[in-house]
This record gives structure tokens, sequence and C-alpha cells, in this order.
């Protein structure tokens, strides 16, 4: 009984050891197969991850190059459509340009021809006048009383004529660019004390004070024959425009690098519409307070005249109120 029971005991320890040994065995085999596993699944994983670096730098290979060639042909784009659009500026430009051009050379030989007409009819007149006296005298069908008037309006028609010539040459030569501007130190007052003079009869006739009002001192560094065509075009016109007792007066002041002359009436002044003409350099004739007539020239040779030698001219005007015009002349060669 007690052998069996030790046999029982001993069989049963038996058992609990090869359990525990066949447990351990299985949990060993688990833990070999769990390892086996996960050093399995860190080759794949790593396969997979230098397969994917592999395809990466592949991918890498071909982006850099096809980047590198998009961003030249971008450059190429933006260059050549920077270019093309610098070229249309400048086409523009021009285009603008030339048609600024055409308009003048239409605005030009529109202003011509109406010059030419204007020229052709009045020049017409004195010559049949004087063709009519010479008639007249051959015939002698004229009192000495006709004679004698007819021989004032004659004169009034040689005088216009004279200066319409005058006018006419320094026009043509400026037009043709045959008469360039030769500056050189002028002193002003010499200058307007002989345009007076040459006007004084002019101005006596109709009962007009002329007033030298410069000092001796002022110099201008001009064209001195330009600058006696604007003085004897713009005394002439104030002349025309006045009535019996109003003056015209000559006066100056310095401005920055020049000096600023004024011829001054206190005739009849000048319409708005007549101003606007002058600004846009539009010849404009009108009759004067004792029918003188003119053809406009003068005023484009003012304004020609004084921006050939380096500076402007401009005119201030009221009607019923007289007139003020300017022309400004550098007083050195560094103010032209």
């Amino acid at each position: 009984q007690y052998y069996k029971l030790y046999k029982d005991f001993s069989d049963s320890l038996f058992n609990d050891e090869t359990h525990k040994r066949i447990l351990a065995l299985a949990a060993g085999y688990d833990f070999e197969k769990k390892e086996s596993l996960l050093r399995e699944e860190e080759i794949m994983r790593e396969d997979r991850y230098q397969r994917a670096l592999r395809e990466d730098a592949v991918e890498i290979a071909i982006a850099i190059p096809v980047i590198f060639i998009l961003g030249l042909l971008a450059f190429f784009l933006l260059r050549s459509r920077n270019i093309n659009r610098r070229m249309n500026q400048l086409l523009t430009e021009k285009n603008e340009k030339i048609e600024e051009q055409a308009v003048q050379l239409l605005l030009n030989n529109q202003q011509k021809d109406k010059l030419f007409s204007i020229v052709s009819h009045d020049l017409r007149g004195p010559l049949n006048s004087l063709k009519t006296l010479m008639d007249c005298l051959k015939e002698k069908k004229l009192s000495e009383t006709e004679l004698r008037d007819l021989m004032n309006e004659f004169r009034r028609n040689v005088d216009y004529s004279s200066e319409l010539v005058s006018n006419l040459l320094f026009w043509a030569g400026s037009q043709l660019d045959g008469m360039a501007a030769r500056p050189a130190i002028v002193p002003v007052q010499p200058v307007v004390q002989e345009i007076l003079a040459l006007f004084s009869h002019q101005a006596c006739q109709k009962s007009v004070r002329l007033i030298d009002d410069l000092q001796p001192s002022v110099y201008a560094f001009a064209d001195k024959d330009m600058v006696e065509v604007i003085l004897r075009n713009l005394v002439s016109n104030a002349i025309k425009f006045c009535r019996s007792g109003d003056s015209v007066t000559i006066s100056s002041r310095p401005i920055e690098a020049g000096i600023e002359i004024c011829i001054t009436d206190t005739g009849i002044g000048l319409k708005k519409e007549a101003l606007e003409m002058i600004r846009r350099k539009e010849s404009f004739t009108s009759y004067g307070t004792a029918r003188e007539k003119g053809t406009g020239l003068g005023i484009l040779l003012c304004h020609e005249f004084a921006e050939a030698n380096g500076g402007r001219f401009w005119m201030e005007s009221e009607w019923g109120k007289g007139c003020r015009c300017y022309f400004s002349l550098p007083t050195s060669p560094a103010g032209i």
C-alpha cells in the first residue's frame, strides 16, 4: 500500500515535472517562433524601406533634370515675354511719336497753306493800288487832295507790305532750317532804342507814346537779329491796337539765368479766342484801331525766335484793357 502510494506520488511528481518541461519547451518554441517572425518582418520591412529608397532615388534622379529643363523653359519664356513687352512698348512709343509727327506735319502744312493764301491775297492789294495810282497819274484824273489821300493810303499799304515781306523772309528761313541762332552778348537797351526810333513816326501819327523803361545794364545772350525781329513785331502790334492817347512801354526784370522783357500797351487788347489761337501757335490776323492789317506771321516768329534762343514767348490780355507780351532770354551760354 505504501509502495503504491509512493509509486503514485512519484508518478505525479514526474508528470508535474514533465508538464513543466513541456510547458517550458512550448514557451521556448513560441518565443523562438515569434522571434523568427519578428526577424522576418524586420527583414521584410528593411527590404521594403531599401526598395522605397531606391524608388525615391530614381524619382529624384528623374525629377532633377525635368525641373532643370522646366526652369530653363520658364526662364526663356519670361525673358522672351519681357523682350516682346519692351519691343511692343518701343513700337507703341514710336507709333505714337510718328502719329504726333504726322499730325504736327498736317497742321504745319495747313498753317503754311493758310499763310501763303493770306500773303498772296495781301500782296495783291498793294500792287493793285500801285497800278491804279500809276494809271490815275498817267491820265491826270485826280485832284491834288485826292492824290494826297491816295498817297497816304498807298504809304500805309507799302509799310504793311514791307513788314509782311520782311517777316515772310525771316519765317521762310526759319522753316527751312537755314536760320540758326548765333547767340552773343547783346546790350538790350540800344536795340530797343533803335526799334522805338523806327516806329516813332507811326506812333506819332496815332498819338501813341513810346516809353523805354529799361535799365542800361540789361544784357542778353542771344541772336541780335532775332531779338530785333521779336521787338519790331511786338512794338508794331502794340501800336496797331492802340488808340489816340494810349502808350506802349518796354520794360524788363531779371529771372533765373536770364531776363524777361515785357511790351505793355494800353490799347484795346485781345479776346480770349485770339489768345487761345496764339497759345496754340496758330496764325492770327486782326485789323488795328486804324484799320491796319496783319498776317499773324509776326507772332509766329516771336514764338520760334524766342525758343531758338533758349527762351519762351507768351501773352496776357483782357479785352478793352490792353495787352502784355513777354519773352525771356538767357544772359549766359549756361542758360540756353
